[in-house]
């Protein structure tokens, strides 16, 4: 099967990292639930399931917006 690998160079730092080092207010938590929720939505309809949901596994690529990526699908599936 074929497999893409994206490669991304400069992020910020994980949520789990966010959590600890910021102070997090109720509608940056609700930007980044809805944003994770889009990512898993968007690979659901890629027919691919990540396997391996965890804070550590969604990083933070611009502090300013907070938009974030889901990283390792090393055991990601993808199904017909």
């Amino acid at each position: 099967s074929n497999h893409e690998i994206i490669l991304v160079i400069v992020l910020e730092a994980t949520i789990r990292q966010i959590r600890a080092t910021w102070k997090f207010f109720l509608a940056d938590a609700r930007i980044l639930f809805v944003q994770m929720a889009n990512i898993i939505n968007y690979c659901h309809s890629k027919k691919i399931a990540h396997r391996d949901l965890k804070p550590e596994n969604f990083l933070l690529a611009s502090k300013k917006n907070l938009d974030i990526m889901l990283i390792d699908f090393g055991l990601s599936f993808k199904w017909k």
